[in-house]
């Protein structure tokens, strides 16, 4: 396991001085599990690309793909059922944001249990926290998103449905967009157009929640990918 503590290329062999800033002013801490709390995360391309950005995730085959050449700081996982990772990933946030230097502008995730230690932190030191509820979830809490709740500056959800399961939610719909012809993901609410279109691969993990929405979704699309 890469050294959590210090800061990353994904992808490459170098690695930044860890006493170097994690943002400039205006930049953003993105973070999330791998997988699909990531691949949500990642759709946000167009509002992210184009700030100074770092992210903490789970190092894994899929989060240095899909990372490749961005600042990266690989927390420590397993998350689920593990206090002792709680308590490092704690550690790990304190360690990053304390230093007034080193603080980004906003902190933004799409769970999963990452999320709650920088949010506490943030939410402590006063830094903007932007919880995204995921897509997989409608008529259920998830468990981090109860635990970020109260933690969060803006608490955003994807479907209608999920605003009454939380006080301040509000809807900013769905985050996974096609695949655009370059490998991109498409804006929220935007279909990729041009020949070669890539069809749709979806993963669902295990879980007990049949995500029979996520299933209807799918049904209603697919005549169109």
């Amino acid at each position: 396991m890469t050294d959590s503590s210090r800061l990353t290329v994904a992808g490459g062999g170098g690695r930044a001085d860890q006493a170097a800033p994690l943002t400039r002013p205006g930049g953003a801490l993105l973070v999330c599990s791998s997988g699909g709390h990531l691949t949500q995360l990642l759709a946000l391309r167009p509002w992210w690309e184009s700030r100074d950005r770092t992210w903490v995730t789970s190092d894994s085959a899929h989060a240095r793909s899909a990372l490749r050449g961005e600042k990266t700081i690989w927390g420590h996982f397993p998350t689920t059922r593990n206090a002792g990772n709680l308590l490092r990933n704690f550690g790990l946030a304190a360690r990053l944001l304390a230093p007034p230097s080193r603080r980004p502008s906003v902190i933004v995730s799409t769970g999963a249990g990452l999320a709650l230690p920088f949010f506490v932190v943030g939410w402590l030191l006063r830094i903007p926290t932007v919880y995204i509820e995921v897509f997989g979830r409608v008529d259920s809490r998830t468990l981090t998103g109860r635990l970020c709740h109260p933690f969060s500056s803006l608490f955003l959800v994807q479907w209608a449905e999920q605003r009454a399961l939380y006080s301040r939610a509000i809807v900013a719909g769905e985050l996974l967009g096609s695949a655009a012809p370059d490998g991109r993901t498409a804006a929220p609410g935007r279909r990729a157009a041009g020949p070669g279109r890539p069809g749709l691969l979806v993963t669902i993990g295990t879980d007990h929640h049949p995500f029979s929405r996520l299933i209807a979704w799918i049904e209603d699309r697919k005549s169109v990918v």
